[in-house]
């Protein structure tokens, strides 16, 4: 029995230092069953001992038994075991009073911590579900519905103050930043968009009594003014509803005309012969303002300024009209009025594929800039309920994120006044090549005269020379004619004199 209150001591020894570090409490209990574990075990060596001394009558010995039943310790020979005649040793009143408080205590102990425990369970349960009413509280949408109230907390604070009131159209915030380098990098614009299923529906749910209707995105147009300063709307034709296209909008761009596009192309595939082709090109709906503002679609060339490309293929990017349903991919819905409706943009265009740029790994066709035209603009408005599993959607419309076609505009000046920069410092360069080009002829040139007129000068002083020795020798051959003259004189002279 002994050994079994060892054991049990032991084993509660173990839960008890585990808990005694989140709960000091239970210490006091942990010293005590230390002190009562060593008491016992001193109480087993002497029962041990007095056992040892028995031998049976072949010398062998058998080891104190211990009744499980009762407190009685029993010590016998082998012989005895077998014949079921062992004597029973009953313990001492001190002993047996030290085991019962023992037990006591150890229950006491156990029934302790366990009623700890219990009590952070329930405590763990009730925080638990405080934390779940807070969040069932705490987690309506972002616009108002039948039993939610607004409380946004699926958004950072900072933009949780720039938001539009509910139902009605954003108005362009002058401070607008928004690019693809937000707009691909969700990090930076601190709201991360999210893919359409059952956890964003819960941040979503149905709107109280809510259409779809155009008419918005239109007031959303006519409030942000073009270049003349007229409404972008203007650029636009009236909605038609295509029912047949999944209810979508279409919208045409006003200034495109079929007739008009030249037959001719700046491209150089297909002779120089246009081949103008129908094709789509899904956006950001924060873009669209900068699109209209603009009348085109900027080729993706800057990668510092977000843009992803080909490096090998800047351009304006595609799909053709056989893979329509995948500008799916670079659309994204978005809570324009915050009044459950969600819109997404993507643009029909005519491409000139004479005028396209080779790339390779895509099905996506590449366009100079010049050879894309605008057709029609198409929205989508979806009710949360009818969108589809996969959509990627915003969590708000953040004002500072829409594109700032000024900004761009700023943007776009500075690249073409850097690439002016640049080609007037390559003309400098090549100018002053050229000068050192011409400065080197000139030096050959003036050692090529300066060696011919050495050639020259040396030529006209050996003539002069050479005359200088004709005449010598012709003044020589006159002396000596003159000398012969003079002698041939004397001596007639001196014959008449004779």
């Amino acid at each position: 029995m002994l050994e079994q209150f060892r054991t049990k001591i032991t084993n509660q020894i173990g839960v008890l230092e585990r808990r005694a570090q989140q709960h000091p409490s239970v210490q006091e209990y942990l010293e005590k069953l230390r002190w009562q574990l060593s008491e016992v075990e001193n109480m087993q060596r002497a029962q041990h001992s007095a056992a040892s001394n028995q031998k049976n009558d072949q010398g062998a010995s058998v080891p104190l038994v211990v009744d499980g039943a009762s407190t009685k310790l029993t010590s016998c020979s082998a012989k005895d075991a077998l014949e079921g005649t062992c004597s029973t040793i009953e313990p001492s009143t001190a002993e047996a009073t030290e085991m019962a408080d023992l037990t006591e205590t150890t229950v006491e102990a156990t029934e302790t911590a366990d009623a700890t425990e219990a009590s952070e369970a329930t405590e763990a349960a009730e925080l638990s579900e405080t934390a779940a009413k807070r969040r069932r509280k705490r987690k309506p949408a972002l616009y108002p519905t039948d039993s939610d109230p607004e409380t946004y907390d699926l958004l950072p604070s900072h933009i949780k103050k720039r938001l539009p009131p509910c139902g009605e159209v954003p108005p362009f915030d002058p401070e607008a930043h928004g690019g693809p380098l937000f707009w691909n990098n969700p990090e930076r614009a601190g709201a991360q968009p999210m893919y359409w299923g059952r956890w964003a529906k819960s941040w979503f749910p149905r709107a109280a009594d809510v259409e779809v209707d155009v008419g918005k995105v239109m007031q959303f147009f006519r409030i942000r003014k073009g270049p003349d300063g007229n409404p972008v709307s203007n650029l636009l034709g009236s909605p038609q509803y295509m029912e047949d296209q999944g209810g979508w909008f279409r919208l045409p761009w006003l200034a495109f005309n079929e007739v008009d596009l030249p037959s001719n192309s700046l491209g150089h595939h297909n002779g120089g012969y246009a081949d103008w082709q129908k094709a789509w090109h899904g956006c950001k709906f924060e873009a669209l303002y900068s699109i209209l503002y603009c009348g085109r679609l900027a080729a993706s060339a800057d990668a510092d300024y977000g843009e992803r490309f080909n490096d090998a293929a800047p351009g304006v990017y595609v799909h053709k009209d056989s893979l329509s349903h995948k500008v799916g991919f670079y659309m994204r819905f978005v809570p324009l009025c915050r009044d459950g409706i969600f819109w997404s943009a993507r643009w029909e265009v005519r491409v000139d594929r004479s005028d396209r740029v080779v790339a390779k790994g895509t099905d996506q066709w590449v366009q100079e800039e010049r050879s894309v035209r605008l057709v029609a603009l198409w929205l989508c408005g979806r009710r949360a309920e009818d969108l589809e599993v996969g959509w990627e959607v915003s969590r708000c419309w953040d004002p500072q994120m829409e594109a700032n076609p000024f900004s761009r505009a700023e943007h776009e000046n500075s690249k073409a006044s850097l690439v002016e920069l640049h080609a007037e410092v390559e003309a400098m360069k090549k100018s002053q090549a050229d000068d050192e080009a011409k400065h080197a002829e000139t030096i050959t040139s003036f050692a090529r005269l300066e060696d011919e007129s050495y050639r020259a000068s040396f030529a006209e002083l050996e003539a002069e020379v050479q005359a200088i020795k004709k005449r010598q020798a012709d003044d020589e051959a006159k002396h000596a004619i003159e000398m012969m003259t003079y002698h041939a004189g004397l001596e007639a002279v001196s014959q008449i004199s004779d």
